[in-house]
C-alpha cells in the first residue's frame, strides 16, 4: 500500500515473509519519474504510468526491461 499526500510525503507499507513493514519519507514527481527519499536514507527512482482508473504502474529505473514492476490500484 502506497499513500502519498499533497505536501510531498509518502508512506509505503508492504508484507515480506508474513511480516508487515513500513517506509516513510518525501517524494517528488517530474513527468513520469517518481523520486522517493525514505527517512532512513537513499533514493528510489521509478517510472510511473497512470492507468486512467486512479491506479498506476511503478517500475524502478535501472531494472531490466523484462521486470514488470508493480501495479497499484486506487482504494
Amino acid at each position: 500500500q502506497l499513500s502519498v499526500s499533497a505536501d510531498g510525503k509518502f508512506t509505503w507499507s508492504f508484507s515480506q515473509r508474513g511480516e508487515t513493514q513500513s517506509v516513510s519519507g518525501v517524494y517528488a514527481l517530474d513527468g513520469h519519474v517518481l523520486a522517493m527519499e525514505p527517512d532512513a536514507g537513499g533514493t528510489m527512482l521509478a517510472e510511473v504510468k497512470l492507468d486512467g482508473a486512479g491506479g498506476f504502474s511503478f517500475r524502478q529505473i535501472g531494472t531490466p526491461a523484462s521486470d514488470p514492476g508493480l501495479v497499484f490500484s486506487k482504494q
